[in-house]
């Protein structure tokens, strides 16, 4: 699966990697990606499973018994 994601700025340019919390997606970084890049930096957002557009997992997830 791919997870949905923003990416901008130079491809040499030292990597910002904004991760949302559990309760957002990757607009919450909306106000400072323009700043970074301003800055200089390449500037990644990713959404993680089942928040902003990337889907849900169509299964459910389980630890194995150890």
């Amino acid at each position: 699966m791919l997870l949905d994601h923003d990416i901008d700025g130079p491809a040499d340019a030292p990597a910002v990697v904004l991760l949302h919390s559990s309760v957002c997606d990757r607009r919450m970084w909306q106000p400072q990606w323009q700043p970074l890049l301003d800055a200089g930096f390449r500037v990644l957002a990713v959404d993680f499973r089942g928040f902003g557009d990337t889907p849900r997992r169509r299964r459910p997830t389980t630890t194995p018994p150890t």
